[in-house]
């Protein structure tokens, strides 16, 4: 009944929007699509030396049914690792761990505070129409604990002024259907954006296990998502920003290839709110934000279809708040500051009961400028202050310069620490409330060179090598006590180049885009337990030490045709690289078309083709990928933007 409905749904819009007397479109619509401009985008101000990565505007449009995930994994470097489709999924940026790095919305982490992290897996890219990402850190963040870099969520865009109503349906293999509704606005004083995703997949892919060739099964997803974001302009230089995103998703859990069949199953509920207010005056800006986000995580197990053996329910909350302040001292000199403060709670019913946690910080920075603004210096710093722990105060120096109109240059060196989680200290069994801070350092350095090669061409070279020594990096492994438990025990050594082109040409008509990402890294475990450590000086495991990949697309009026190429080296599965995955290359394409009913009303139709080489590869040992896949996607657009 719930499919019917929403296949009527659709129908009755796409037939009435079939049904206007348009014209031939002669608007270059996909070609014409700007960059998202996003309000608020106060994140990236304070890191001067570091990179910030954009996903252009088509790209989004285009992974749109995907979740963030397969999302970052098809257009940028950056590894996920992957336990399968509609499985966990979770973030890997420069050799870092999942709980290293954080995934921001509307300026506050999204990370749960017992984990430490959150499943990309479960974010729909849909909700978003803005996401950067920001490799590497500076100490001098609004918030702390970020090692590897961040990823921003961004919203509401700014459209052109009006309505627009968008409405889309997804089919799939593997018994995939999406339905997607969303609705934005943006006038003088006020813009928003409303978004509405229901999924559901039964996963079932074929999948090689030695010889023998079998389907997936218990893996199926549905989920349910919803969004919204406001933004309140004022005529005193200042507005109010807000979001509400609530969203559930019930899995199964497929078994490894040398599991028994245990039907496991888990929902995830979500509920996070945050606003915002900033005051813009002549000097800079102050702005203030509070944030509440409630995650709930329920686990079963069955034996024999019947015999519950696992009933666990997680319930994770955190309060946030920020503040900041921007303030210009003279032409050359601006100074930043602020402060955050948290309060998290963790209740495990069946392990370790009810914890909670308190903890803020406080940062500062001077930044000054140089010969007009060619060359910029930044420095400052953070102190955290936590429940339990005596934190140093960690520093931050960054310089950018600009040589001349095609050159830029950049530099950063920051320190770092961040705390265990909160199942890193009391999880049951396992737990270690012993556990100390990882600390280090990280250093970046970068070059970026931009030229038009021929008139109405762009070519962007850019070439960075990053540096990160950590101490007390906190590892779960096995005991004598047949469990795994939470240790302090390596001292981990990161180093590698990073490499980004972009090139642009445009010939009346006819775009062509053409990106290339690579990543080239060393992470090796420095510290040698005792003379049987065969970790000593060996790569991390899951760390590919090569990810590259290539976006190309072609743009001809309304008509887009996208390939993107990845290839990701082996990774070991085991401390002493003894064990490991074998290296992947994965092809993806999309033709994709846009129809014009009429001055208000545009028709997308677009097919992809995932895993076009049939590739069969794990990203997890013994959790298989799918292999080559299709979609067809159908959007229905109407709006009255004004030009």
């Amino acid at each position: 009944m719930r499919l019917t409905s929403t296949y009527l749904l659709f129908g009755l819009m796409f037939a009435w929007a079939v049904t206007v007397n348009g014209q031939v479109p002669g608007l270059d619509t996909i070609k014409q699509l700007r960059g998202v401009e996003v309000y608020g985008d106060r994140q990236v101000e304070y890191q001067q030396g570091l990179r910030v990565d954009k996903i252009d505007s088509l790209g989004l449009l285009i992974s749109s049914a995907g979740n963030l995930a397969t999302l970052l994994g098809k257009r940028t470097s950056v590894y996920v690792k992957d336990y399968g489709q509609g499985n966990l999924a979770t973030l890997a940026i420069r050799g870092t761990s999942s709980s290293q790095s954080g995934i921001f919305w509307n300026g506050f982490n999204l990370n749960a505070p017992g984990a430490g992290m959150i499943d990309l897996a479960l974010i729909p890219g849909f909700l978003f129409d803005a996401i950067q990402i920001q490799p590497g850190c500076a100490a001098d963040k609004p918030e702390g604990g970020v090692i590897g870099g961040a990823v921003y969520l961004g919203g509401p865009s700014k459209p052109a002024t009006g309505n627009e109503l968008t409405a889309g349906l997804t089919l799939g293999s593997f018994h995939e259907t999406l339905l997607q509704l969303a609705m934005r606005s943006n006038y003088s004083t006020s813009s928003s954006k409303t978004a509405f995703q229901r999924m559901t997949s039964r996963n079932d892919f074929p999948y090689k296990n030695g010889n023998e060739t079998f389907n997936r099964d218990h893996a199926g997803l549905g989920q349910y998502a919803f969004l919204q974001q406001i933004e309140k302009r004022y005529n005193n230089n200042s507005r109010m920003e807000a979001g509400l995103w609530w969203q559930q998703t019930e899995r199964d859990l497929p078994p490894s290839l040398t599991s028994a069949s245990q039907h496991e199953s888990r929902t995830d509920r979500s509920f996070r709110a945050s606003a915002r207010w900033k005051k813009t005056f002549n000097e800079g800006y102050f702005t203030t934000g509070l944030a509440w986000f409630h995650d709930f995580l329920h686990y079963r197990q069955l034996v024999a279809d019947t015999i519950l053996v696992i009933d666990s329910r997680i319930f994770n909350d955190a309060l946030r708040s920020e503040s900041s302040l921007r303030f210009k001292l003279s032409t050359d000199w601006m100074l930043d500051g602020g402060l955050n403060l948290a309060f998290n709670t963790i209740e495990i019913n069946k392990f370790g009961g009810y914890r909670q946690q308190s903890q803020g910080g406080a940062f500062v920075s001077v930044t000054r400028s140089w010969f007009r603004g060619r060359l910029k210096g930044n420095l400052g710093g953070r102190k955290e202050v936590v429940e339990g722990y005596h934190l140093p105060f960690c520093p931050s120096v960054g310089l950018e310069g600009r040589i001349n109109r095609q050159l830029t240059t950049r530099l950063n060196v920051a320190g770092i620490n961040r705390i265990p989680s909160m199942n890193d200290r009391f999880w049951q069994p396992g737990g270690n409330d012993q556990l100390k801070p990882e600390r280090g350092m990280n250093a970046e350095a970068g070059v970026q060179y931009t030229t038009n090669i021929l008139y109405d061409n762009e070519l962007k070279i850019d070439l960075a090598g990053f540096y990160s020594a950590i101490d007390d990096w906190i590892n779960w492994k096995p005991t004598t006590m047949g469990y795994w438990m939470a240790q302090n025990e390596q001292k981990v050594l990161i180093r590698g180049i990073e490499t980004g082109l972009n090139y642009t040409v445009r010939i009346n008509k006819l775009t062509l885009h053409l990106s290339e990402d690579l990543t080239l890294l060393s992470a090796v475990n420095q510290h040698q337990l005792n003379g049987n450590d065969k970790s000593w000086h060996k790569q991390l495991i899951y760390t590919p030490a090569t990810r590259s990949n290539t976006v190309a697309r072609l743009v001809f009026r309304s008509l887009v045709l996208e390939y993107q190429h990845s290839y990701t080296s082996l990774s070991y599965v085991t401390r002493d690289n003894q064990d490991y995955l074998p290296g992947h290359v994965l092809g993806n394409a999309v033709i994709r078309y846009t129809l014009e009913a009429g001055k208000k009303i545009s028709l997308d139709f677009q097919v992809e083709a995932g895993n076009l080489w049939n590739a069969t590869y794990q990203v997890v040992q013994y959790f298989p990928m799918p292999g080559r896949s299709y979609r067809l996607v159908m959007i229905a657009r109407i709006n009255n933007k004004s030009k």
